[in-house]
């Protein structure tokens, strides 16, 4: 289901606040096991991240350079909810060509 989707962020409670001040991120999954996030800061500069991804279950395992991340996640019709440890995440479905 995550395959070929890409997603918005529409809330995020950031326990640790250590995402800063975004005016959008979006979430793209591709067919390779690789996500990308693009982050638009709210100072208007860019940053792109390539990540794998799996999915065990109920769990989204993000894992990068020198990180994994752990998440549940529930997917209700065009919504996703990730939570972690340290955040919650609730993002949209963007249709392609939007």
């Amino acid at each position: 289901k995550l395959t070929g989707s890409t997603w918005r962020v529409v809330s995020l409670v950031d326990e640790e606040n250590t995402t800063g001040e975004f005016s959008s991120i979006i979430l793209s999954f591709q067919t390779n096991t690789r996500a990308t996030t693009l982050i638009l800061w709210a100072d208007g500069k860019s940053e792109t991240y390539s990540e794998r991804y799996s999915v065990v279950g109920d769990a989204l395992i993000f894992t990068g350079k020198d990180y994994v991340t752990n998440s549940k996640y529930v997917i209700n019709g065009k919504q996703m909810v990730l939570v972690t440890q340290t955040f919650r995440c609730v993002l949209e479905e963007v249709e392609e060509g939007v």
